[in-house]
């Protein structure tokens, strides 16, 4: 187990129907840090950044199906809405009433979408190579509905691939993230199994499916305007944010809108942790 994770202390969250699990790191005195990691990724996304918010109780936890948390039973998709729940009610869990947001990715489009809707519970709001989620054109959905409905049926007759090693696999994440294998490694060690056959990856592969749908842009769009919570957000000059005219509209839409750009690729929290560390504490102390 990488030392970085041995720092932080392993807590079990226990919702009404699933039992998630995540990492810990500060005196809970000190104010609450909710960090949510992207797609495929898991709590010790944040292995890097945590310990560097020594001034706030830092909590990432392993959203369902990914990392160590509880899949969904058999037969259900994971939906983009319900994970908004899924935070809401993390924070009642933890006895939370109000926290500061930290999302990458796809966990910074839902901590987007909790801000903008649940104002009350969130006092900040930082963003990691992300703002709002995905969008599409109303015209694509029927298309959209019937790959989804496609994919579902063919995935469920699929099987997992199963590695010989564990270094082959770190490799790959490595390689995918463009992210040295030293920095990457807590998480890959959170994101795979050992079986009787060898490794495999611990998230639920319905994870992979396309999305039954996804919202119009005016609708993230009017997400993005209803945010009215301190905003940070951290882009990577490699990530997924650059040289896109329709993400530069929503850096618009949010009022008073705080960017930061650094050097590095989409996962900057791992890259560049102790400048992340630097702006996200200057942030919250103006």
């Amino acid at each position: 187990m990488s030392k970085i994770i041995e720092q932080a202390q392993a807590i079990t969250i226990k919702l009404a129907h699933l039992r998630l699990q995540a990492l810990r790191w500060g005196d809970a005195t000190k104010p609450p840090l909710l960090a949510i990691h992207g797609w495929l990724d898991n709590a010790a996304s944040f292995s890097e950044l945590a310990p560097l918010l020594s001034d706030y109780h830092v909590i990432a936890v392993d959203m369902p199906g990914h990392g160590h948390s509880d899949h969904l039973p058999a037969g259900q998709r994971y939906h983009f809405l319900d994970a908004v729940e899924i935070v809401i009610e993390i924070l009642d869990q933890l006895g939370w009433q109000q926290a500061i947001l930290l999302g990458h990715s796809l966990g910074g489009a839902i901590a987007s979408v909790v801000a903008a809707s649940f104002a009350e519970r969130v006092s900040h709001l930082i963003m990691i190579d992300s703002i709002g989620p995905l969008s599409e054109e109303s015209v694509n959905a029927p298309g959209r509905l019937r790959e989804a409905v496609n994919a579902f049926l063919v995935a469920e007759k699929m099987e997992r691939k199963t590695y010989s090693d564990f270094a082959s696999m770190l490799n790959l994440r490595g390689k995918i993230n463009h992210v040295p294998e030293k920095l990457i490694q807590p998480l890959v060690e959170r994101a795979i199994k050992k079986t009787d056959e060898g490794f495999r990856w611990r998230f639920d592969p319905s994870l992979s499916l396309p999305s039954l749908s996804y919202f119009t842009e005016d609708q993230v769009l009017a997400f993005l305007a209803a945010i009215k919570v301190p905003t940070l957000l951290l882009e990577a000059s490699s990530g997924i944010l650059t040289d896109n005219q329709l993400l530069k509209t929503r850096k618009l839409t949010i009022d008073g809108l705080q960017i930061e750009t650094l050097p590095g690729p989409h996962h900057l929290h791992l890259t560049a942790a102790q400048e992340l560390a630097n702006l996200i504490r200057e942030f919250l102390n103006a």
